[in-house]
């Protein structure tokens, strides 16, 4: 009897007085029915308003785009530079197009103002090229024979043509590839047209530059003149053993952190045929 007696408009007062302030919660923009801040509500928001042109502020659709590679800024002595002028601060020079006339003086150029800097430390050259204009590249290969810095060569990738004639060119000792490297040689190879007296001085300019080179190469890899002559003709590919073999190189580099027992097989580790 004790619980009938309890008065039933308590318990509908208590309803009514939570149903409206929900109600009133509910009636708030930004605001969920239980009285919480509906978060979502901003975020959407926010998001529109970035999908939005300033101008018109009308919404766009969002354009989905690949991440942009692009050149990566680094930190270097409390200053963020381009990844390549640090580099270079290091005395690391690259190769990593086919070489015309604007490579080709971008790289004298760094490599003149390098060895002004400091002539008693080595230069390093890193080649993954496959080929390039030879009269370019003859302006590079004399500059590297002019500097009073020796030049250190590596290959990474593949040096075709060209590019493996710089690559040879590099301080004796010190020349080296990675060990999936692909180096290519074979001769000069030129365009020429109109008349015929324009034509047979082309190939006659052509043979001087094809005989220099192959005496030159003769120099740095220590085969005879005739073998390269004869290997050359048709071209001729090379695996970094067959480099070694051949005097374009002097070694395959490896990780450092790779042990011993690697290091004394790379002599049988043929790498690519």
């Amino acid at each position: 009897m004790a619980l009938s007696i309890t008065p039933p408009s308590l318990r509908c007062s208590y309803a009514r007085t939570d149903t409206t302030s929900r109600s009133r919660a509910a009636d708030r923009p930004g605001y969920l029915r239980t009285g919480k801040r509906n978060v979502n509500i901003a975020f959407n928001k926010e998001v529109q308003k970035s999908l939005s042109w300033r101008s018109k502020g009308t919404a766009t659709r969002a354009r989905v785009t690949m991440m942009p590679v692009g050149v990566p800024s680094v930190l270097y002595e409390n200053d963020f530079l381009d990844i390549w002028d640090v580099l270079n601060k290091e005395r690391i020079v690259f190769i990593g197009d086919e070489i015309d006339e604007e490579i080709s003086n971008k790289l004298v150029a760094t490599l003149l103002y390098l060895d002004g800097l400091d002539s008693s430390t080595d230069l390093f050259f890193f080649i993954n090229c496959h080929g390039g204009d030879v009269s370019s590249s003859l302006a590079i290969y004399d500059t590297m024979q002019f500097l009073k810095s020796s030049v250190v060569t590596r290959c990474i990738g593949y040096a075709y043509d060209i590019p493996a004639f710089i690559l040879a060119a590099g301080k004796r000792g010190s020349r080296a590839a990675l060990p999936h490297t692909r180096i290519i040689l074979r001769s000069p190879v030129g365009e020429a047209d109109g008349k015929v007296d324009d034509v047979l001085n082309e190939t006659k300019e052509l043979t001087k530059i094809r005989d220099h080179l192959y005496n030159e190469l003769a120099k740095h890899t220590g085969q005879p003149v005739e073998k390269i002559f004869q290997d050359l003709t048709e071209g001729k590919g090379f695996n970094t053993q067959e480099a070694i073999e051949y005097g374009l190189i002097d070694r395959i580099a490896r990780p450092r952190r790779l042990s011993n027992t690697i290091h004394q097989q790379e002599k049988t580790a043929p790498g690519l045929g």
